[in-house]
């Protein structure tokens, strides 16, 4: 098992937990003005973005952070492989939270590489509009990249 974090400047990620929050109320408000009820992943998903504003409030001096994380499975027969990557999918997505899960068992590999630690074929998030300007005017540009 394996992890890869890379940090989000506060500016980013304040505005990620922004439009976040913003789509979830809207969401909320479209279903109660068609006379639904709320459903907890909408009002779950709000909180969460509440709490992710709050935490990046103005002097906080936090960032944000985007993960993945990588697990080999390995079993002694194709079924009992089986049952453990149900297990994994059940366990993920009921009791951590975890909203999509990606399986490489068509190319081992690359999935094998992943949990590895020279974590091979992390590639890092897409800068914003703003970011990619603001390096430009610092003199940061494709000419000083590696």
């Amino acid at each position: 098992m394996s992890f890869h974090l890379r940090l989000v400047p506060a500016l980013h990620a304040k505005a990620a937990a922004r439009r976040d929050l913003t789509a979830d109320q809207s969401a909320a408000i479209a279903n109660a003005s068609k006379g639904r009820m709320a459903d907890d992943e909408t009002s779950t998903a709000a909180r969460a973005a509440s709490q992710r504003v709050r935490d990046l409030s103005a002097g906080s001096h936090h960032h944000g952070i985007e993960w993945a994380g990588f697990i080999t499975v390995t079993a002694r027969s194709r079924d009992e492989l089986q049952i453990a990557c149900r297990r994994l999918t059940e366990t993920c997505s009921a009791s951590l939270g975890i909203e999509r899960m990606t399986w490489l068992d068509s190319y081992q590999a690359a999935a094998s590489g992943t949990t590895w630690p020279i974590g091979r074929g992390v590639r890092p998030g897409r800068d914003s509009m703003s970011s990619s300007f603001y390096n430009v005017l610092a003199g940061r540009g494709d000419k000083e990249a590696l």
